[in-house]
């Protein structure tokens, strides 16, 4: 059996006079102060931020999906924010064929679609605040905000229906616009209190307001059916809790 054994004798202290002791005591005191006081610094104070985009592109479809948050803090405060896009565009056509049979006779529809456009967009955002004290009290306030914009629904369509009753096509058109405001507000107050109990207040107010649009079209030789339905629609909603 082998062994090996390393040993270290710390080396033997200096000896300075007391002038000297007490000189070089004060200079690393300050030294260490300041460094302390630089760290301190450093934790109170800080922040972050942080991005991503996701392009899809080509010749008749478009998906965007971008976003950017970022996060800062000082002392018993802390802030934040962060957004995100997001946009579906393209087109499409719709096309069916169907056929009802009825006792005395057989009815065939066919629908030819062109190229029509879709297009939705949405914007989220979100503005955070925070300040608290450990064990003591907290308060946070929010604000949201989202728009919803579809110039160009996912049930939009240009096509022409043929049937077998009849020689002349009838041209449809129908087309869906809509907007949507969501912002909010969210206030929220705790503070902590003796034999563990706590005071809670919280105000949350939303407003919305929605606008949608549809025109349906029909025409078939010089007849024309035509229809716009408008609906507009303003709420306002307030919550406490």
């Amino acid at each position: 059996m082998f062994g090996l054994l390393i040993q270290r004798y710390p080396p033997q202290p200096r000896r300075y006079s007391p002038h000297r002791i007490s000189r070089y005591s004060r200079s690393t005191l300050r030294k260490r102060c300041c460094r302390d006081r630089l760290y301190n610094q450093k934790q109170k104070a800080g922040g972050s931020v942080s991005s991503g985009a996701i392009h899809s592109l080509s010749s008749n479809r478009t998906s965007i999906d971008d976003m950017i948050s970022g996060r800062y803090n000082y002392g018993k405060s802390e802030i934040s924010a962060n957004v995100r896009y997001i946009q579906r565009k393209g087109d499409w056509t719709r096309e069916y064929d169907e056929r009802f049979i009825f006792p005395d006779k057989e009815l065939h529809r066919l629908e030819t679609g062109e190229p029509t456009l879709f297009n939705k967009k949405l914007l989220a955002s979100n503005l955070n605040y925070t300040l608290q004290e450990k064990g003591k009290y907290l308060f946070n306030a929010q604000f949201r905000y989202t728009l919803q914009d579809n110039p160009a629904g996912y049930e939009d369509r240009k096509s022409k229906l043929y049937t077998s009753d009849s020689d002349i096509p009838v041209s449809i058109y129908d087309h869906t616009q809509e907007r949507n405001h969501l912002p909010s507000l969210d206030l929220y107050y705790q503070q902590n209190l003796k034999n563990d109990q706590r005071l809670i207040f919280n105000l949350v107010g939303t407003y919305i307001k929605s606008s949608n649009t549809r025109i349906y079209q029909e025409k078939q030789g010089r007849h024309r059916q035509y229809r716009i339905i408008f609906q507009y629609c303003r709420k306002e909603i307030f919550a406490d809790t």
